[in-house]
C-alpha cells in the first residue's frame, strides 16, 4: 500500500542521511547525493587506488560489505564504491565503527 511505501522511503531516507554522513566524515566522497535510492556510490580516491581491493579487504578484515565501482558501470571504477543503507541505523552504525577500525580513525 502506499502508507507502507512512504514508511519504507522515510525510513530510507534516514538511514542514508545518516549512514552517507558518516562516511564523508571518514573520507569518503559523495559526488551526488541519492534522491529516492537506497544507496550511495561513493569516491574512495582519498583511501585507496583500488575500491576491488578496498573492499576485499573490508570484508575479510572487520566483516563490512561494500560493492566496488567495476559492479556497477565503466565509469571510473577503481575510486568509486557502492553502499546500501538498507538495514536499521544501530546495524549501520555498527558498521561505521567497524570502518573506523579498518581505517584506524
Amino acid at each position: 500500500s502506499l502508507a507502507v511505501a512512504e514508511t519504507y522511503r522515510l525510513r530510507f531516507r534516514d538511514q542514508g542521511v545518516y549512514l552517507l554522513g558518516e562516511l564523508q566524515r571518514a573520507g569518503f566522497q559523495l559526488p551526488v547525493m541519492p534522491d529516492g535510492a537506497f544507496y550511495g556510490y561513493c569516491d574512495v580516491s582519498s583511501l585507496t587506488d583500488d575500491s576491488y581491493r578496498f573492499c576485499l579487504d573490508l570484508c575479510d578484515n572487520v566483516g563490512v560489505l561494500m560493492a566496488p565501482g567495476c559492479d556497477f558501470g565503466d565509469y571510473d571504477t577503481r575510486r568509486h564504491v557502492r553502499v546500501s543503507f538498507t538495514k536499521p541505523i544501530d546495524v549501520l552504525a555498527e558498521g561505521v565503527q567497524r570502518l573506523h577500525r579498518f581505517l584506524g580513525i
